[in-house]
């Protein structure tokens, strides 16, 4: 079967539930989660003005792939994209929006600014959780808490405008009926012409092209036990 790119955008919204679903899976030839938390604030950021940010690039293929992690489960056959490229921003906005997994981001609309949850911001009400602003319970009992007038319009204002997010959409390229190899060597070129991987995860991708299961079963497991 003949390969092809199909160029697409992807709302944020949709990517996160199919990264939670198992629907977007991370491939085991990628590196690991390595952002640190202080990114997360400057990606929503990007996003809440409308700024571009880089392309994901997805695959899929009929190739028997392992997945990286072991949750989210990946779902079976052809609906499945594996996510080449994107992971450390896919994985980001999914705890954002969660609020979990030690990434808290929180929001002033006073001062129309992000930051990562802390001491100060916990005692001043003035900055609000964004994983709070994104979900449609909590962000109703959020507006019945707003002050009359001018100053409670303007803050919903700009709540309203954090729910964006969520309707951004993300320019994505889908590889399709490439090779494992092949899906491999993308994931390699783009990596090393940005400088973007050390040397080990570049080996690491190499490894899983020619030992499929070794990486995810082994080397992923020992690592995180390492960290542990």
């Amino acid at each position: 079967m003949p390969h092809s790119l199909d160029i697409q955008t992807l709302k944020v919204r949709d990517i996160i539930e199919d990264y939670r679903s198992g629907r977007l899976v991370i491939p085991e030839f990628q590196r690991e989660y390595v952002w640190k938390k202080s990114r997360a604030p400057y990606l929503l950021d990007s996003i809440y003005r409308s700024f571009p940010i880089s392309a994901l690039l997805l695959w899929s293929s009929e190739s028997d792939v392992r997945a990286r992690r072991r949750d989210p489960r990946p779902v079976r056959g052809r609906s499945v994209s594996w996510l080449i490229d994107g992971q450390q921003r896919v994985i980001t906005l999914s705890r954002i929006l969660s609020g979990d997994e030690g990434i808290e981001v929180v929001f002033n609309p006073d001062e129309d600014s992000f930051r990562l949850a802390n001491a100060a911001t916990k005692k001043d009400s003035s900055w609000v959780s964004v994983s709070e602003i994104l979900d449609d319970e909590l962000y109703r009992q959020l507006r019945k808490s707003l002050p009359d007038g001018l100053k409670g319009e303007r803050r919903e204002a700009k709540f309203e405008n954090v729910r964006k997010i969520l309707q951004y959409e993300i320019p994505a390229v889908h590889m399709r009926d490439f090779s494992f190899d092949q899906a491999v060597e993308a994931f390699t070129r783009i990596n090393t012409l940005g400088v973007k991987l050390k040397t080990e995860d570049i080996a690491s991708a190499r490894v899983a092209a020619k030992h499929t299961g070794f990486i995810a079963d082994d080397v992923a497991p020992f690592v995180t036990e390492l960290k542990g």
